[in-house]
């Protein structure tokens, strides 16, 4: 497990710039009829209102996290990160597009995502990569929020 000591959301935007880089970097090589390198597979997985100190990665004693603890001890796990809002359409709007609330737009119910900030599944998708989303929050994670894209 690799454990980061502080996140904020510049480093997670140099981070997510130096992987949209690398990965067109690597679908061109991937593309240009010489797979010689094979992309890796990218997961996100978001949970919407879980406390990590009920999680046996971040040290609790009760086995509530299986699998999540599973993927913790195989992966990387922030013990700094912080949402930049408390609620969670403009914090999803921020991941997704590496972006503060102010920047992004989708502050309130009925503000949409700004359409010319690209998400990272939009950059992914342009690099080579066949990208999904599966939510079961469809308040916010919808056509109408700019969310979905």
């Amino acid at each position: 497990m690799k454990v980061f000591g502080q996140t904020t959301l510049a480093i997670a935007r140099v981070l997510i710039t130096r992987a949209v880089v690398a990965t067109g970097a690597l679908s061109l090589i991937c593309c240009s009829g010489d797979p010689v390198i094979k992309r890796p597979h990218i997961v996100l997985i978001v949970v919407d209102t879980l406390r990590a100190d009920h999680l046996g990665a971040y040290g609790y004693g009760h086995p509530t996290s299986p699998n999540i603890d599973r993927l913790a001890r195989q992966g990387v796990v922030f013990t700094r990160a912080r949402a930049t809002s408390s609620w969670t359409k403009p914090s999803a709007a921020s991941l997704f597009t590496s972006r503060r609330p102010s920047e992004h737009e989708a502050v309130s119910f009925v503000q949409q995502l700004r359409a010319d900030l690209p998400t990272l599944a939009e950059l992914l998708r342009d690099s080579g990569y066949r990208t999904m989303g599966i939510s079961g929050n469809f308040v916010h994670m919808n056509p109408t929020t700019g969310l979905s894209r």
